[in-house]
């Protein structure tokens, strides 16, 4: 799939999309034990890390934020429409749930550690309409649903360069 000579678009979309499927297996887990979507705790958590690895690639605390506030609620949404789905008859998941901590969280806290290298690099002339449309296309041609896809791509079109805490849209 050609990103029209963005590949850093498509790479990050990739792993917004890896991340995603991962929610998906963290809500049916979820689902099974009876657990909350929401863990305020566990995002707040998240976000302090991911702002405090942040600082070594020169990135302010609300450049982090501004990118992964978004990939949580997206998360949040979809393992609440999964659930929605589940108890109301759809299909739900063969395979056994995995353990939350000790199998998911770890393959999340990776790929988020990826997703901050790149978004550290992330040139702010992308940051713009097409960057964020073309992640939206690519989160729902691996099934991400329509809502979840845009509210988790809508921090490449926030005119957020490298190191920068401004919040501008383009």
């Amino acid at each position: 799939m050609a990103g029209d000579g963005r590949p850093e678009v498509d790479e990050l979309a990739r792993l917004m999309a890896m991340r995603l499927a991962l929610a998906r297996e963290v809500a049916w887990s979820k689902c099974c034990q009876g657990l909350a979507v929401a863990d305020p705790a566990r995002e707040a958590a998240l976000l302090t890390a991911l702002k405090e690895k942040g600082r070594a690639f020169s990135m302010t605390s609300e450049r982090v934020t501004a990118f992964f506030l978004p990939q949580i609620v997206a998360s949040r949404r979809y393992q609440d429409e999964l659930i929605r789905q589940w108890r109301g008859g759809f299909p739900c998941p063969k395979n056994q749930p995995l353990d939350i901590r000790a199998e998911l969280r770890p393959r999340i806290d990776r790929l988020d550690a990826d997703m901050l290298r790149l978004w550290a690099a992330f040139p702010a002339d992308m940051t713009d309409e097409w960057s964020r449309d073309r992640a939206e296309s690519i989160l729902r041609e691996r099934g991400i649903p329509a809502e979840v896809a845009r509210i988790a791509s809508r921090p490449l079109s926030q005119g957020l360069g490298p190191g920068s805490g401004g919040t501008g849209s383009r």
